[in-house]
């Protein structure tokens, strides 16, 4: 992260696909639950927060800065991770891009993960939709492989026998032909969210 103005974590030869590495020797971090915020253990998901000597001090002239660094020092980095049994640290998402439902936290990635693996579906971003009494819904946004034919149920339906029932695709999905994209080839949510929310 450039706020940390350095390395946070470093991933060997050895360590785990996906994984980011485990902690540099000179970084704190820790895994904080984002609503109580107290410090999770092994293989729990919360907001990734960290601490390194050199790090910054702050954006310039920015009124918010309580909230991205602490008074203890703490970066709040707006990643949502977890670090497993062995150290290595893995970034699920983004908080902002965490879904509520019903009091309930929706981690897209994992929706995301399970729609990869349908035989048809070659991309896919997962954002909520504001739900008058739920708060929000799952919404995908698929791109299908070429020649590929699946419908919007049986995807639904894909979602729904692997995960609970908070998880259920209830905003639907919509098929694109093309992402919004950064620069960096990232997907641009709040693109995709701007396409059903205006």
């Amino acid at each position: 992260t450039t706020e940390l103005i350095s390395l946070a974590t470093f991933q060997q030869p050895h360590h785990k696909n996906g994984s980011c590495g485990t902690v540099c020797s000179n970084v704190q971090m820790k895994i904080v639950d984002i609503e109580s915020g107290k410090i999770l253990g092994p293989n729990q998901a919360g907001e990734i927060w960290a601490k390194f000597a050199s790090m910054m001090t702050g954006y310039y002239k920015s009124p918010e800065m309580k909230s991205v660094i602490d008074e203890d020092g703490w970066l709040h980095t707006g990643d949502c991770g977890y670090v497993d049994e062995d150290g290595e640290l893995f970034i699920i998402n983004r908080i902002k891009d965490v879904i509520k439902y019903r009091g309930l936290h929706i981690r897209p990635g994992e929706i995301e993960n399970v729609l990869s693996s349908h035989p048809a579906v070659q991309e896919v971003a997962v954002i909520g939709v504001p739900h008058t009494l739920d708060g929000e819904h799952p919404l995908a946004f698929i791109i299908k492989r070429p020649d590929a034919t699946v419908t919007e149920q049986e995807l639904i339906d894909f979602v729904a026998k692997d995960m609970m029932d908070h998880y259920k695709l209830r905003a639907g999905v919509i098929f694109l032909d093309s992402f919004p994209r950064t620069s960096t080839n990232k997907i641009i949510k709040k693109d995709l969210k701007a396409m059903v929310t205006k």
